[in-house]
């Protein structure tokens, strides 16, 4: 019997996150799947921890350069790239995501006439500079697709208002969601989280890294966060994971210098990550993972964005749309901190972004259809 020969390319830990569980479940069947994995990024300790997590080795690792523009991205992925598709011949590519890498990868192998299937397709903001330039990227990777592997209902309706296929389509779920299902609040253990818990104080976890919040809304966040630490001492205690931007981390550090509740991490471990969603109360952030992850924990959201590509957890109350200006931060967060009928209500909706199956939906579709 002929394997299926798997292409799978992720060059950010989101991206990671999407695609090695599907990684792993073509795993258990090596008579019929052969996968090929390749990163695409600079150097980031971050990224090889999700593959050791993983267990996953990559086939081949294509280093972009972190001061390449995105046109210079686009050349270096195409010109990278091109020599292995024409080397390994796979039967599809799977890739995930939005970022330019992932858009130069796909326009990759139509230029080989190699099939791409997009897990996480038809996201939309229909707002062609938010976020920027990622709304237009997934767009383009999705005129590059050929099997769409979908999270939700919208999802699917926002890919048909385009033309695209139905018959393409899949509502798969969300292949991150297992990684959720699978962490308990005492899976893993931290010193500080356990000292949180001792105390018997609440956890804030705060998660900031999109570029379009860099600078001045980073900073409005801040002081939002800073104040409702300081309002809330003796109930609260917030972590931090901080962004990668030295910039951001220094202005982090400036911010929360002397906030004795609140504890500033390095960029963390897979598990890590996930353990403390599992034990948070609160979550607020501009993470898009986050948004289709933390129903799942039933923890509430509140999302550091004016717009977003996931509205099915804003319609159903699993989270809410917040910005980033002070006085906002500061309100929502007290809001739910003073209102606990209210948290509950939030914490009670199921995730609407599928569950735990989502990757071995995706393998059996690619028997059935390749």
């Amino acid at each position: 019997m002929v394997k299926l020969k798997v292409m799978v390319a992720f060059s950010s830990k989101a991206e990671a996150l999407k695609l090695l569980p599907v990684v792993s479940e073509m795993k258990k069947y090596p008579e019929d799947f052969l996968s090929v994995v390749i990163t695409a990024s600079s150097p980031k300790e971050e990224l090889k921890q999700i593959m050791d997590y993983f267990s996953v080795v990559p086939e081949y690792e294509l280093l972009i350069e972190d001061d390449e523009t995105r046109m210079q991205n686009v050349s270096t992925v195409l010109s990278k790239f091109a020599p292995i598709l024409i080397k390994e011949q796979p039967d599809v590519l799977l890739i995930n995501g939005e970022t330019t890498t992932t858009m130069g990868m796909s326009l990759a192998a139509f230029y080989h006439k190699i099939r791409v299937g997009h897990v996480g397709a038809g996201l939309r903001t229909w707002q062609k500079y938010m976020p920027f330039p990622e709304e237009i990227n997934r767009q383009l990777t999705d005129v590059l697709t050929d099997f769409y592997f979908v999270s939700t209902d919208m999802n699917r309706y926002n890919l048909l208002l385009e033309n695209h296929e139905d018959s393409a389509i899949f509502i798969t779920g969300n292949t991150a969601a297992a990684l959720a299902e699978q962490q308990s609040p005492t899976d893993f253990h931290h010193p500080i989280v356990e000292n949180i818990k001792i105390k018997g104080k609440k956890i804030l976890l705060f998660t900031m890294d999109e570029k379009e919040n860099l600078g001045k809304p980073m900073e409005r966040t801040f002081k939002g966060i800073r104040q409702i630490a300081e309002q809330y001492s003796e109930l609260l205690e917030v972590i931090f994971p901080l962004p990668l931007d030295s910039f951001a981390q220094e202005r982090a550090k400036h911010f929360f210098a002397n906030i004795d509740n609140v504890h500033l991490f390095t960029p963390l471990e897979v598990k890590f990550h996930y353990y403390l969603m599992a034990n948070a109360y609160i979550i607020i952030t501009d993470s898009g993972t986050i948004q289709e992850v933390a129903p799942t924990l039933s923890v509430p959201v509140l999302v550091l964005r004016d717009i977003t590509e996931r509205p099915e957890g804003i319609k159903l109350g699993a989270s809410k749309l917040i910005g980033t200006s002070t006085a906002d931060v500061r309100r929502e967060l007290q809001f739910l901190l003073d209102h606990p009928f209210e948290y509950q209500k939030m914490a009670e909706v199921l995730n609407p972004y599928g569950d735990k199956r989502g990757a071995e939906r995706i393998i059996n579709i690619l028997k059935r259809k390749i």
